[in-house]
């Protein structure tokens, strides 16, 4: 099933299982709320790779790095659930380590970073609407496109 484009669609873009889909564990618990928050640690490998993607981007969009915007997405159900940014990052999996650790270093080398849980946050908590289709779909609604536009522009004006 992880060579089917319908699979791996529905799996990386709108956050849903193949057992979801075809209801194999009726009844079960989700591994979210059962299993107990584990520490993931980024590796040196995970460390070297990210430190070189923050350093060579811009030299492959052949750009100056205070030309180059990055947004990185935010955990959206953690907003839904009304927690601070501490509060939703007391337990991260590896990946969001990992986004973390990226807007860091391509701060530190020159580049523009917009972290939407902010921003999102305080759209959600002025009862102004979700950010997605959840838990449907996980993309960015209008919305969510709107806020991050109105960021980036205002880094693009200045």
């Amino acid at each position: 099933m992880r060579t089917l484009a319908l699979i791996r669609y529905a799996r990386g873009n709108l956050s849903i299982q193949p057992d979801e889909l075809i209801q194999l564990r009726r009844g079960a618990v989700v591994a979210e709320a059962a299993g107990p928050c584990r520490n993931e640690v980024l590796s040196k490998d995970d460390e070297t790779l990210l430190a070189a993607f923050a350093r060579e981007l811009p030299v492959a969009l052949g750009l100056p790095p205070d030309r180059v915007i990055l947004v990185f997405d935010s955990d959206r159900k953690a907003i839904y659930a009304g927690k601070t940014r501490a509060e939703a990052r007391k337990c991260q999996a590896r990946p969001a380590l990992a986004n973390d650790r990226l807007q860091e270093l391509a701060a530190q080398a020159g580049m523009h970073v917009i972290d939407s849980y902010p921003v999102f946050r305080r759209h959600f908590a002025a009862h102004l609407g979700p950010l997605d289709r959840s838990p449907v779909d996980a993309h960015w609604n209008a919305a969510a496109h709107r806020l991050m536009a109105r960021e980036v522009a205002r880094i693009i004006d200045r």
